[in-house]
């Protein structure tokens, strides 16, 4: 998917392999990239690191980012499963979880949080935050293989 920076959001299935093609229409040549999402924005709160690579040749400017299901089962979902249907346009919008959305989350619980960062650590340690947004976590039923 082409994306330009700024907000994007993502969809998690507990228990199953997460995977995301970004087309940053970027030369990436020399750089890298770090993505990882968290429950709470302070500084203090654990952080899951995505796996994430550029393609080659990197002057194309494709990122991957994945997460097995070992680390998308012990996450703590935060919508059931027929809810997040009903938030419309999800990965598609500017912006997350909205006052007349609140109804689709879990009781008590909230969107995680994540960034895809590309850095540049020669000679001047350049980072830039690319993408960030809301996650939903939906609930899965059969979470073992």
């Amino acid at each position: 998917m082409a994306v330009a920076s700024g907000v994007h959001n993502l969809v998690v299935e507990q228990g199953c392999t997460f995977g995301l093609f970004l087309d940053m229409d970027l030369d990436l040549t020399g750089l890298g990239v770090r993505a990882e999402m968290t429950k709470h924005l302070h500084p203090s709160s654990p952080r899951i690191p995505f796996t994430t690579f550029i393609e080659q040749p990197a002057a194309d400017g494709k990122i991957v980012l994945t997460m097995p299901s070992e680390k998308t089962l012990v996450l703590t979902p935060n919508v059931h499963p027929l809810s997040y249907l009903k938030v419309d346009d999800w990965d598609e919008r500017d912006y997350g979880i909205g006052s007349d959305e609140v109804e689709f989350l879990i009781p008590g619980r909230k969107p995680y949080y994540w960034d895809l960062i590309v850095y540049d650590s020669h000679p001047e340690n350049v980072v830039n935050r690319f993408l960030a947004g809301e996650v939903l976590v939906v609930a899965g039923v059969t979470v073992s293989v």
